[in-house]
């Protein structure tokens, strides 16, 4: 029998042996076949980045709070003249600048980001964040919050779109708050051409936020049509302050929003900085909200451009 125990053993061992080597050789398959997934996943997920399109991008993830990738992936869809006008709001090229001093999709895309970060950082903390891991939805909260655009409840439960909205409504509060009595009646005369809006002098003795809440009932400051109300705004505002606008440019709903996406618009958001001059080395919210506007109209401006529905995105 003791002669037998060494062969049994051997068996033993052998068996062992191969079982283990199924084992590793079932996870070594696993592994490989992993290895081979992910750069095709990877490749895959680049692909339908590539062909969406901005509005579509925009609509798909219109009800999420966006993080790094989807302001990252947003940059690359959008066309050369919004990272144009994006590095304008940003301060990185004068305001005058054409596109043909862009420097690629790539390298803009990277400049804004930096821009941003820069713009919505302390000096200190900035050297050590990744350009390509902005929270971006982060930054719509401390602008809506800073501004004063939104309740608690809002920034920390609204999505990144209906945020940015928000802060878009503050700018005609803040505009509005700005006005007299008189220019204001001239201004709902602007907006209105048809006397949909009733007792206007009425509406004109009231607060920003008091009349944003009375006109948000009129066809003017629902859905697609606030953004058209808005580039009147700053229009006939501006031809109060004596600058002149080529205003009869602006007449179509798309149009309007190209006004807000641009020059006009970031430029008009400065009135929102309620913390005064932005002091060197720490975050400037002025420039961000600026960003924050303009990025939110060229969403706004795809989504027109292909045929979305206020019922769409507004639920209108």
């Amino acid at each position: 029998m003791k002669h037998n125990e060494p062969k049994s053993l051997c068996i033993g061992d052998a068996a062992m042996s191969l079982t283990t080597r199924r084992e590793f050789l079932v996870r070594a398959s696993s592994i490989a076949l992993g290895l081979l997934a992910y750069p095709c996943f990877k490749s895959a997920r680049l692909w339908g980045q590539e062909t969406a399109t901005p509005g579509k991008f925009t609509y798909d993830y219109l009800n999420q709070t966006w993080g790094a990738w989807h302001l990252n992936s947003f940059l690359e869809l959008i066309t050369d003249e919004d990272r144009l006008n994006l590095k304008k709001a940003l301060g990185l090229l004068h305001p005058e600048a054409r596109v043909t001093q862009l420097r690629g999709r790539s390298q803009d895309v990277y400049d804004i980001l930096k821009g941003l970060l820069w713009s919505s950082s302390h000096w200190l903390p900035y050297w050590w964040r990744s350009v390509r891991k902005i929270d971006y939805h982060g930054l719509v909260q401390w602008c809506a919050s800073k501004l004063g655009a939104a309740t608690s409840s809002e920034i920390n439960n609204l999505s990144t779109f209906a945020l940015e909205r928000k802060i878009m409504e503050r700018l005609f509060i803040k505009v509005w708050d700005e006005l007299e009595p008189e220019q204001r009646k001239e201004l709902l005369c602007r907006i209105d051409k048809t006397e949909c809006i009733k007792d206007k002098a009425a509406v004109a003795a009231l607060s920003g936020a008091a009349a944003l809440a009375t006109l948000s009932a009129t066809v003017f400051f629902s859905g697609f049509a606030f953004y058209t109300t808005m580039s009147t705004v700053i229009c006939t505002v501006a031809g109060f302050l004596g600058v002149t606008l080529p205003f009869a440019v602006y007449t179509t709903a798309s149009s309007a929003v190209a006004l807000l996406a641009g020059p006009i618009g970031w430029a008009a958001a400065a009135v929102l900085a309620l913390a005064g001059l932005a002091v060197l080395g720490r975050a400037d919210v002025n420039k961000t909200t600026a960003f924050v506007v303009a990025l939110h109209c060229i969403k706004v401006q795809h989504l027109q451009r292909e045929g979305y529905k206020d019922k769409d995105i507004f639920g209108e």
